[in-house]
């Protein structure tokens, strides 16, 4: 969509609030730009401001948008992978570097970070196997009945899985999706209860009393219906004022848990609710992710012996990213 670069136009402020660092209001502009039908190089935009800001959920959301508006582009492929692996969606970024590389089988970028990764270009293909004449052809008749029976009980059992898998995968999926919505009303309703007691939060050890009667079914995750609660509040924040937090899109104040512990109970990764009120999806929250960070001394978080991947760019490095860190999303 072609637009006229006048100083109003939402597009033009947007890149200008993101080129001076100023990220909250260009995404504020982008948003607005959004709605009124943005294009992908602007929705791409939206998604670094976001990923800059920790906020990368949010930033998922947006190279989505941007995709389903191109999708042909393999650099929007890569901005989506990077914000995954921002996110510790390890997995689905590797899906998303393959996919740019289908769509560019010469996109470096992509290229380099499934290398990093580990991961191969595209499935590997099973090899041949070798045909090994046999020498005892009355032996190999005898058992070729055998054989045919083997053959047809694998064929049922891979007829029965192919039935059943999907099924399971849809049901595992569901589940996830109830257990994101709980946790959304847990860390909505805590965030309310803090409001509306001087900005103060509850004590860790009691914090179910901020939900009003009637919603226990929300303090039980579906994939685990045994534990109650299935969540827990990080005690970091126990009684901890709203306004002492100075991150709260990067603090962890709910996460999935047995007996207060953490748990990943979807193949492999959990949900966690953020003293901001987002919720996202992580095969691991890193150690940086559950620290108080106090709005009187925030400075660069140390996230300990781990590293943060990098933050998006607004152009393409002139040089090749590093092999040992995450390349940063990139906006036409």
């Amino acid at each position: 969509m072609t637009r006229d670069a006048t100083p109003q136009d939402p597009v033009t402020l947007g890149k200008a609030a993101f080129n001076e660092g100023r990220y909250e209001q260009a995404i504020a502009y982008l948003e607005q730009a959004a709605k009124s039908g943005a294009d992908p190089a602007a929705l791409g935009m939206l998604g670094a401001s976001y990923s800059l800001l920790g906020r990368h959920a949010a930033a998922i959301t947006a190279f989505e948008r941007a995709i389903e508006m191109n999708p042909r582009s393999a650099q929007a492929r890569h901005n989506l992978a990077v914000a995954f692996e921002q996110a510790g969606r390890r997995d689905d970024a590797i899906v998303c570097y393959r996919e740019a590389v289908r769509l560019d089988p010469r996109h470096k970028a992509s290229l380099k970070a499934l290398h990093r990764l580990g991961a191969a270009v595209g499935p590997a293909a099973a090899p041949a196997a070798r045909r090994r004449p046999s020498r005892l052809g009355r032996i190999a008749r005898g058992l070729l009945g055998a054989v045919i029976l083997l053959a047809a009980a694998g064929a049922g059992l891979g007829l029965i899985w192919a039935l059943t898998g999907p099924a399971r995968a849809r049901g595992a999926e569901q589940r996830a999706a109830q257990c994101q919505r709980n946790l959304q009303t847990v860390t909505r309703a805590v965030l309310d209860y803090a409001r509306a007691h001087d900005g103060t939060l509850p004590t860790a050890a009691a914090w179910t009393t901020a939900l009003g009667p009637g919603e226990d079914s929300v303090l039980r995750c579906p994939s685990d219906l045994g534990t109650f609660p299935g969540y827990a509040m990080n005690p970091v924040l126990s009684d901890m004022r709203l306004d002492q937090i100075g991150a709260p899109e990067r603090t962890i104040l709910f996460f999935e848990a047995r007996r207060d512990q953490p748990v990943l109970r979807h193949r492999g990764t959990a949900f966690y609710g953020f003293a901001d009120g987002h919720v996202e999806r992580l095969s691991e929250a890193p150690d940086y992710l559950w620290r108080l960070k106090r709005a009187a001394d925030l400075g660069p978080v140390n996230p300990g012996e781990g590293a943060l991947p990098p933050a998006p760019e607004s152009a393409p490095p002139e040089a090749p990213p590093d092999e040992g860190a995450a390349p940063p999303p990139e906006t036409p």
